[in-house]
């Protein structure tokens, strides 16, 4: 190999290592630079004739005093030196420089020339930096962060995890966090389809059920991600972990607390809306029930049926018996209906001893077959009040729903049929009259009950 080949190769491997080497002859003071060191200053390769003089005042001007040391100090002693200095680049920049040289000796032991080797390493420090900053930064967080190998065994973790967990790392290392961290309230489900991402080398987010140490439980969201090498085989696995358990608390807390006040609400709008005493809907609820009954039988063009049920003779059991004795006779009303009518029928107490009794998709004759069971059952089921039989016997008025009739005015004809069935005897099941309906409601009426 001759020389020129020899040189061209060095220039090339210098070039490829990011280094030059250069050589001060201390007699002469002739200074040389191979390429690479140019570069690094930022000039072409012979661009410039560099000296001693030249070659320090590029350091930054802090540097300055520092480099003639270490070069008086080889020289006096003919010891090498390594250090790392800050070099002001033709552009302006500031560069971290690394430079490592040692001095040639005369037959007598004096320094003839120094010689050395420079190398930029900016980007090296930089980085060096950066993984401190990021090495920092994982260490103080309060986020668990582990990494583990390909098989799922830890390989590291920050403080974090080991404040989480309650572990040491030296308790960790080499173990499955799968299996340490698991317990009787980890949602087997929730691992079983990690395990599956794992296995085809996904990254997964969960939350999921961890026990510590001491065995407490703690809530954990969990983000898995593979770690993978230049040729896209998984190497290894982390993971960031937050501890979430407080949060998941105040979401438990917020469940209950919504849950019981939809269960207030509920029971408000009970009290706004039905009948102590028959458990059926009040006056209220049966008419805003009545309108939305209406309104669907309008628009699916089905039938419907009002029947106002009226107890007979109720002044006379009051009377006999006290108000306890009627509002025996208003709950045992009650209970029939529920157990008689179906879920869609809209059942409601409208006055003292007054029903009101709306049946969606039944025409009059199904109305009326569901009446005369009602009855039956009144005079098959007697009430016993006080060691007593109280026969309870009711009138009922029933109308359909006409083609543009309104709720008031089905309401009046069912009244007016309900007048009707008292007149003619009580116990009764009278019609309303379709081409009837009277400009003063019946309601105003005094009729004996």
């Amino acid at each position: 190999m001759n020389h020129k080949t020899e040189r061209r190769m060095l220039q090339a491997a210098e070039r490829l290592a990011g280094v030059g080497h250069w050589r001060l002859d201390l007699v002469t003071e002739d200074l040389f630079w191979s390429d690479e060191v140019f570069r690094i200053h930022g000039y072409e390769p012979g661009e410039i004739t560099p000296d001693l003089e030249f070659a320090i005042q590029v350091y930054h001007p802090d540097e300055h005093d520092r480099v003639r040391a270490v070069v008086q100090r080889a020289i006096d002693t003919g010891l090498g030196w390594t250090f790392n200095c800050r070099l002001i680049h033709r552009n302006g920049s500031m560069r971290q420089v690394r430079a490592k040289g040692e001095v040639e000796l005369g037959p007598q032991g004096e320094a003839l020339a120094l010689f050395g080797v420079f190398q930029d390493c900016t980007q090296e420090l930089e980085e060096r930096t950066q993984l401190r900053q990021l090495s920092s930064i994982i260490e103080s967080t309060c986020e668990g962060v582990v990494i583990t190998d390909a098989s799922g065994e830890l390989t590291w973790c920050n403080r974090g995890f080991c404040l989480m967990t309650g572990y040491a790392v030296d308790e960790l290392r080499g173990r499955r966090p799968g299996r340490i961290f698991r317990g009787p309230g980890t949602c087997l489900d929730t691992v079983r389809e990690m395990n599956q991402h794992i296995a085809r080398g996904e990254p997964y987010t969960c939350e999921l059920l961890n026990y510590r140490k001491n065995g407490h439980p703690y809530w954990v969201r969990m983000s898995l991600h593979p770690i993978r090498s230049a040729d896209g085989d998984v190497q290894g696995y982390f993971a960031i972990e937050s501890d979430i358990t407080q949060m998941r608390q105040v979401m438990e807390d917020m469940r209950t607390e919504i849950f019981r006040r939809e269960q207030l609400e509920g029971e408000l709008r009970a009290l706004a809306t039905e009948d102590s005493l028959s458990r059926l809907s009040n006056r209220r609820g049966f008419f805003e029930q009545a309108e939305e009954a209406i309104r669907q039988a309008r628009e699916h063009g089905s039938p419907l049926c009002l029947g106002i049920v009226d107890i007979d003779h109720f002044k006379e059991t009051n009377d006999t018996y006290g108000h306890q004795g009627g509002d025996a006779v208003i709950r045992h009303l009650g209970e029939l209906m529920k157990e008689l009518f179906r879920e869609r029928d809209v059942l409601g107490r409208i006055g003292g001893e007054e029903f009101a009794l709306l049946l969606p998709m039944t025409d009059l004759e199904g109305a009326k077959t569901l009446m005369v069971r009602f009855q039956e059952l009144l005079r098959t089921r007697a009430l016993s009040h006080d060691g007593a039989g109280l026969a309870v016997r009711c009138s009922i008025g029933l109308g359909e729903l006409g083609s543009e009739e309104t709720l008031t005015g089905l309401l009046s004809r069912a009244d007016d049929a309900l007048y009707a069935a008292k007149r003619a005897g009580r116990d009764r099941i009278e019609i309303a009259r379709a081409d009837v309906i009277e400009l003063t409601p019946a309601r105003g009426r005094k009729r004996s009950r």
